[in-house]
């Protein structure tokens, strides 16, 4: 046990608190709370979630949060920020083209239809020889032509059956991006005063629509907790943000009930207390 993790519980039994009771004030699972008190900071979801929770566990107990986290400093985990190396505009903005190997499936679907073109190609041919003396003598306007048994010559079957593959194609890879669209979900984790954490699954980036419809101001911060971008509004107007190199990013609004916020096609709804909306923190962690 850490010595962090031994001062907050032996404040909390002074008190008399239980740890049912300590979960319902803070918001946060019993089992993260029990990490915090035997100084498993590993069995935390990451380093910005452990200086989270200490704050709500400390203020729950009436205690100076700032005064722990100059105390304990070293205790705790500090959140780092990895450098990431972004594409250029040029290169962001070419479609990602996947290089599909051929299977075996196909391979054995391409023999099976050259041998049929082949024996089709030989009965033709056999068909034609046993004809000649039936066409012998005509002139070339009045010789017969084949035709396959719905009316159309073979040419004609392969560029139709070629068009219906494509088509079966094209609808199956919009119905996978279908499938693939939708997924985004929210799940918070906790929520104490002003700060909300959420988890966001189903996601690769966040991308931010912002949609006013009165006063108010955003600002973006990173994992470090370092101002990334900020707006402000007075009117109804939208705004998009993408952050494709982070991973956490916290979104700090002045006057949330006049701002929507759409992460990834998918609104998200305000889970906080109504008297707490004038300022709130909410961070959005990719799972």
């Amino acid at each position: 046990m850490s010595e962090l993790g031994r001062y907050l519980k032996e404040t909390r039994e002074e008190q008399g608190m239980s740890m049912d009771e300590l979960q319902e004030r803070t918001k946060i699972q019993r089992r993260y709370l029990i990490a915090i008190e035997e100084g498993d900071y590993d069995s935390l979801p990451g380093a910005f979630y452990a200086r989270a929770f200490v704050k709500s566990y400390a203020e729950a107990l009436r205690l100076n949060s700032e005064e722990i986290f100059e105390e304990y400093a070293s205790e705790l985990p500090k959140p780092k920020q990895k450098p990431v190396e972004l594409p250029s505009r040029a290169e962001r903005s070419k479609p990602r083209v996947e290089k599909k190997k051929p299977k075996l499936a196909s391979i054995i679907s391409a023999v099976t239809m050259l041998a049929l073109v082949l024996v089709l190609s030989v009965a033709i041919w056999m068909f034609s020889m046993g004809d000649d003396e039936s066409t012998e003598g005509l002139p070339p306007d009045e010789e017969p032509a084949f035709e396959s048994e719905n009316g159309g010559n073979d040419e004609e079957e392969d560029e139709e059956d070629e068009a219906a593959e494509e088509d079966a194609e094209n609808a199956e890879a919009e119905e996978d991006e279908e499938d693939e669209e939708g997924d985004i979900s929210f799940e918070t984790v906790s929520a104490e005063g002003e700060q909300t954490v959420v988890e966001v699954s189903g996601a690769d980036e966040l991308e931010f629509e912002l949609f006013f419809d009165g006063e108010a101001w955003t600002e973006f911060r990173n994992e470090a907790g370092a101002t990334i971008s900020s707006t402000e509004n007075g009117g109804e107007s939208e705004e998009t943000h993408s952050f494709t190199d982070q991973s956490e990013v916290t979104v700090r609004t002045g006057y949330s009930p006049n701002l929507t916020i759409v992460l990834n096609g998918e609104e998200y709804e305000y889970d906080i207390d109504p008297g707490q909306q004038d300022l709130q923190n909410i961070t959005f962690v990719l799972e």
